[in-house]
């Protein structure tokens, strides 16, 4: 079976910095294409070592652009909390929780 490739789109949202689906299942070797919109966003990652390659804690992602980010054949599983800064609204994504990505398989 073909790996799957997920959206995940970052976007203000009045005074507001928002990342749907804020949860993201998915299992070694999906990809995630992280896309924000009207504004320029910056990833952090507490623990990057769960793709492939292993990233650095941080990755920068211009308005417009994306970041692909693959997750490693033989992640973890687990709950993968991670922060998301939009630099239009100098504001961190806020919601229920912070946006994860759900390593299940």
């Amino acid at each position: 079976m073909a790996d799957t490739e997920y959206d995940v789109l970052i976007f203000p949202k009045g005074a507001d910095c928002t990342v749907e689906p804020a949860h993201r299942p998915v299992k070694g070797g999906d990809c995630i294409n992280f896309h924000p919109i009207r504004t320029d966003a910056m990833l952090f990652f507490p623990d990057p070592n769960i793709f492939d390659p292993p990233q650095v804690d941080s990755v920068e992602v211009k308005n417009g652009e994306h970041a692909r980010l693959k997750i490693k054949n033989g992640a973890k599983k687990g709950v993968y909390s991670y922060g998301v800064h939009c630099k239009s609204t100098t504001s961190f994504a806020l919601g229920a929780s912070d946006p994860d990505i759900i390593v299940y398989g």
